[in-house]
């Protein structure tokens, strides 16, 4: 498949449906070539919102109040920090304290 006509299948594909449909039967599901490299782009831009979304998490000081507002930052900073920890295969702060473990 020559370069123009890859990016133009790579554009056809529905990462979110190819990616149900690996999941839900990874051993009988074909991916094409095409199908390949959009799984991989679109990996690589969450992984870049990921970062950015990290980065943003880690600037905003964790905020001393009660109120609402205060409560939704504390628990969307604290999620994406520890959705991070997950992927990169690091301790949370929970399965610290539950096996007593920590890598600080």
């Amino acid at each position: 498949m020559a370069g123009d006509q890859l990016s133009q299948a790579v554009g056809e594909v529905n990462v979110l449906d190819l990616a149900g449909r690996i999941i839900s039967d990874p051993h009988r599901v074909v991916v094409s070539t095409a199908g390949v490299l959009a799984l991989a782009l679109a990996l690589e831009s969450a992984w870049s919102v990921a970062i950015e979304g990290e980065l943003l998490a880690r600037a905003i000081p964790e905020p001393a109040g009660d109120g609402a507002i205060d409560h939704a930052v504390k628990t969307q900073r604290h999620k994406v920090l520890s959705l991070m920890a997950a992927i990169r295969g690091e301790p949370t702060s929970n399965q610290e304290k539950n096996d007593g473990s920590s890598h600080s």
